[in-house]
């Protein structure tokens, strides 16, 4: 029975779902950096090109492109927050126990990259929430049946 338990114990921590989350937060803040210093100032550039090569200087000022200039930089630093966030998340998880903060934080992450069409972030932070989900389940089992945990 003691080589069960521990093996049991061995089966329950959490370094598969911390990694996944620590490899989610650190492509969240890649892409939000590559976002804020790539694309942002090279949308900002063609928007005014694409402006001056129809000579309408006067709608320059007060142009689309400013507002959704600002709003990829909004996005770019909503990104990077989210990896600090789960970066966070990781450090703070714990072996055997349940969070639902972080479950939500988890399916939270899956949504917003799902609306901003980032397949790997998706895929990385889906894999997470399903880990961590998974083992939940199996956590609640063991500590109402067995009382090991």
């Amino acid at each position: 029975l003691k080589c069960r338990n521990k093996r049991i114990v061995k089966i329950m921590n959490r370094k598969l779902e911390r990694n996944l989350l620590r490899a989610s937060a650190v492509w969240d803040v890649c892409i939000g950096l590559v976002t804020m210093f790539g694309y942002y100032p090279w949308f900002e550039e063609q928007g005014i090109a694409a402006f001056q090569n129809q000579n309408q200087y006067e709608y320059l000022q007060s142009s689309l492109v400013g507002m959704i200039s600002k709003v990829v930089m909004i996005v770019a630093l909503a990104t990077i927050l989210m990896g600090v966030i789960s970066w966070i998340n990781a450090k703070n998880m714990r072996d055997k126990q349940i969070n639902k903060g972080t479950i939500r934080w988890m399916i939270a992450c899956v949504i917003i990259h799902l609306i901003i069409y980032d397949v790997i972030g998706v895929v990385l932070y889906l894999l997470a929430t399903t880990m961590y989900m998974s083992k939940n389940k199996a956590i609640k089992i063991l500590k109402t049946e067995n009382g090991i945990i």
